[in-house]
């Protein structure tokens, strides 16, 4: 995995402000997840109190899972300018609301999914949103 891409998919995550009080927003960072996971995984969708979630797994039935990778895409409410993430190159960070909670990680366990089943939506993730 490239880190120019996984800094566009953590860019275009990190865009969306998915705060509880936000479904439609909650949502909308799900199927951005499932967009750049692409295809190969079986996806059963939940809901709860009218939030939105999914397991994936690969193959057609639900395996005995040994290992979960679990990931939340909803953040703290915030200022509108701190949903526009910023890189500084010079001190490889990058900064704005969700990167300390769970979206850059939410990134990274959707990349490395994504990877899994080389996954050709994942150079163009983040042309949706």
């Amino acid at each position: 995995m490239e880190l120019e891409s996984f800094l566009a998919c953590a860019r275009g995550l990190l865009t969306i402000p998915s705060t509880a009080d936000r479904p439609e927003d909650l949502y909308r960072a799900l199927e951005f997840v499932l967009d750049v996971v692409g295809p190969g995984f079986t996806v059963e969708r939940f809901e709860s109190r009218g939030k939105s979630s999914a397991l994936m797994y690969l193959g057609p039935s639900r395996p005995r899972f040994r290992v979960v990778f679990n990931a939340h895409v909803d953040v703290v409410p915030a200022p509108p300018e701190q949903f526009q993430p910023r890189l500084q190159v010079f001190a490889f960070t990058v900064a704005g609301t969700g990167v300390s909670s769970n979206h850059s990680s939410s990134a990274s366990v959707t990349i490395a999914s994504a990877s899994a089943c080389v996954s050709p939506k994942l150079e163009t993730s983040t042309s949706r949103h």
